[in-house]
């Protein structure tokens, strides 16, 4: 940590890359739902011993004295429970975080060679191969959740930051949302996604372009694809015609089929005619009075407010981008918000188990392991 402290100033970046054992101890942070604070089990760690741990929170103020000296932090964590929510309310703006898992996850192992290594660290040694000017962090991430969620490790790696920064550079090359391919055939693509934003009418499903990977999907798609069935991570959909594709593949939306628009969102000319047409959402003019969400955008701020009034998101943006990348961040933001409310509609009419109301499910107070796990489960 006291060779990070000393770390050169502008133009230079920090990667810390940790591999190995989490634990978790109380907090008193009003904002950890769990009421536990997540640490990093250094080789010198006593766990209980809070003074010997490296908690995100120390990782955080870490980063903010990195970027105090005019530098950049990447912080690649391999362990349980790396996406904490505290990464995400720091909104360190020169700090990307490469979280193996969600924040309630737990971090799985394999065998290389003679040895066990985190899934998500050999994923990424793998993804490096592919490196290449110009790669940038968003093109690693692909890769690594594809071969992650494609292996069938239950866990999702997470990008907390500016994931269109080239790779230990300071040049950012965005694109528009998409989704990644963890698995492909001759037939079939399945498709990472929330699954509840692609409602399936009849069977069939929303008619997806297909990119290849690190593509930034400003020309003609690879193929065409047609979701038809949900998955236990997504959608899968059928190809149109035989093509190649490959794992980390990108695909966009071409069109949702005849499913009915989540809510109609108001907004200003210069963005609804920059929204596309491949829309979980309908878009009406400003001066409309048939509307659910109203979208605003002003400087660095976008929010959202309904009917009454009420605001219902808000979320800065960058007040130096251009029209194309604010666009961007309002499609971004809305498609993420029809996917929370379609799941909160229970629209995923299909995701009922077979296994409901057949079960029950009591705590323990003994500290498990999961098969494959390195980190055991709190104590309760």
């Amino acid at each position: 940590m006291a060779a990070v402290r000393l770390t050169p100033g502008t133009g230079r970046s920090v990667f810390f890359h940790f591999s190995g054992n989490d634990v978790q101890i109380p907090s008193n942070d009003p904002n950890e739902a769990d009421g536990l604070e997540e640490t990093l089990l250094a080789y010198d760690s006593m766990p209980g011993d809070r003074s010997t741990l490296l908690t995100h929170q120390d990782l955080a103020d870490l980063s903010a004295e990195v970027e105090a000296r005019g530098a950049s932090a990447i912080l690649f964590l391999d362990s349980c429970r790396t996406a904490s929510g505290l990464f995400a309310r720091r909104a360190l703006p020169n700090t990307l975080v490469f979280a193996a898992t969600a924040e309630m996850e737990l971090s799985h192992e394999v065998r290389n060679a003679s040895q066990h290594v985190g899934i998500a660290s050999s994923s990424l040694a793998e993804a490096m191969q592919a490196h290449r000017p110009g790669t940038t962090w968003l093109d690693v991430y692909d890769r690594v959740l594809a071969r992650v969620r494609g292996g069938g490790h239950h866990q999702t790696p997470q990008l907390i930051g500016a994931g269109d920064l080239t790779i230990f550079g300071s040049e950012r090359r965005p694109v528009p949302p998409y989704l990644v391919v963890t698995k492909a055939n001759e037939r079939e693509i399945e498709v990472h996604a929330a699954a509840a934003l692609f409602q399936l009418t009849d069977g069939s499903g929303p008619r997806l372009a297909v990119y290849e990977p690190s593509s930034p999907m400003n020309g003609p798609p690879i193929g065409f694809a047609r979701v038809t069935r949900r998955t236990a991570t997504g959608v899968a959909a059928a190809l149109e015609s035989p093509v190649v594709v490959s794992p980390a593949s990108r695909v966009r939306p071409a069109d949702y089929s005849n499913a009915p628009p989540v809510v109609k969102v108001a907004m200003d000319d210069d963005i609804r005619k920059r929204m596309g047409e491949a829309l979980p959402f309908a878009i009406e003019p400003p001066d409309s009075d048939d509307f659910d969400l109203m979208a605003s955008l002003e400087d660095d701020t976008l929010a959202l407010h309904d009917r009454e009034g009420w605001e219902v998101w808000r979320e800065d943006v960058n007040a130096d981008a251009g029209i194309e990348a604010r666009a961007d961040k309002v499609r971004s933001v809305l498609q993420h918000l029809c996917a929370w409310l379609r799941t909160a509609a229970l629209d995923n009419v299909e995701a009922a188990s077979d296994l409901a109301g057949r079960i029950s499910i009591s705590n323990s107070s003994v500290r498990t392991r999961q098969r494959g796990s390195r980190c055991p489960s709190p104590s309760r």
